[in-house]
């Protein structure tokens, strides 16, 4: 946090000295050493020593985390998995729904896969039956591609049009278009302040967030001679970590491929020759990651005409086991069981 942001704010004086011993955030001043040796390092009559020791101190207050008891945080807790069970967003698909324990609850997860993996169709069914199942909920999906089409929705309603919600379903979906990281950065800031807003006076608010695909917004910037890449990627998702745990947010994180010969050690299956793109930086900062493909020959069994079948994998989890897998199928766009 920069020192110019503190509220109060301290003197210009002080702040103008400090920036030209190059201190600005609240990190370079509260370690900067005790206030006896920053006094020395400060121009003469910048300020006491008096009032730059109450000046770290309210530096230090500004930027702390608020203490909170033990008893309210187990109350929160009961209260979200409560509201988690309420709203508990599944796909529908019985094998899917039991390998990640459903897609709901506070928390962040990676969907990878190649082209036609079915990342996109996956997330979309989780999300418009949620919508669907819950008429007071609301969802925003972040487009990075351009390639949100409204067809890809109608299919996925059909199947849902038995349940209460399905009628104002597409109208709670809220689509946004982000090309780089600035533009994406400035939905997601929009999209707490709503958050904040909905949460202290509405009964319904948005429970669900998607940004397909991240890859084209991060890629361009990592680089094997610069770090900065890698730590506006680290920002961004800690930033989306602290947005799911804040407001009980579901956070679906699609993520293309890049190569792994001879194969991917992860996956159960030694035809896997890809691998989950960003590196390691961000597999990393998820709570799990999901990995989609088309099934290997040996499991596609059923004719082709009842759809596609593909395989996911559970390639890293806090919550559920690893290396652990099953198969489903897509068929214009929607997902069901594969048995």
């Amino acid at each position: 946090m920069r020192l110019r942001t503190v509220d109060p704010p301290l003197p210009d004086s002080l702040l103008d000295a400090l920036d030209e011993l190059g201190i600005r955030t609240d990190a370079d001043f509260v370690f900067a050493g005790t206030p006896m040796e920053l006094y020395k390092r400060l121009p003469l009559g910048t300020v006491s020593l008096a009032q730059l020791t109450a000046y770290v101190g309210q530096v230090v207050q500004y930027s702390a985390a608020s203490g909170m008891r033990a008893d309210n945080i187990l109350r929160q807790a009961a209260g979200r998995g409560r509201e988690s069970r309420q709203d508990e967003c599944l796909s529908g698909v019985p094998e899917l729904d039991r390998l990640t324990r459903g897609f709901g609850g506070p928390g962040v997860l990676e969907i990878s896969g190649d082209r036609g993996s079915g990342k996109t169709a996956l997330a979309l069914q989780v999300v418009m039956r949620h919508l669907s199942l819950n008429p007071s909920s609301g969802a925003m999906w972040i487009d990075t591609t351009g390639d949100f089409s409204v067809d890809r929705v109608m299919p996925v309603l059909k199947i849902l049009d038995s349940h209460p919600g399905a009628e104002t379903a597409a109208e709670r979906l809220q689509i946004s278009l982000a090309f780089d990281i600035g533009s994406i950065q400035e939905i997601l800031d929009n999209f707490a302040s709503e958050l904040e807003t909905a949460t202290a006076g509405q009964a319904s608010r948005t429970r669900l967030l998607v940004i397909d695909n991240m890859t084209p917004i991060f890629r361009p910037l990592l680089s094997v001679v610069s770090s900065q890449g890698h730590a506006m990627m680290t920002s961004f998702m800690r930033q989306l970590r602290t947005l799911a745990r804040t407001h009980a947010l579901s956070v679906l994180v699609l993520n293309g491929t890049s190569a792994a010969p001879p194969h991917n050690a992860q996956s159960a299956f030694k035809s896997t020759v890809r691998k989950p793109a960003l590196g390691p930086t961000f597999t990393f900062q998820t709570d799990a990651t999901l990995w989609l493909a088309m099934a290997p020959p040996e499991l596609t069994g059923a004719a082709k005409e009842n759809g596609d079948v593909h395989v996911a994998e559970v390639f890293r989890s806090r919550t559920t086991a690893s290396r652990s897998w099953c198969t489903f199928r897509v068929r214009g766009g929607v997902l069901s069981s594969a048995s």
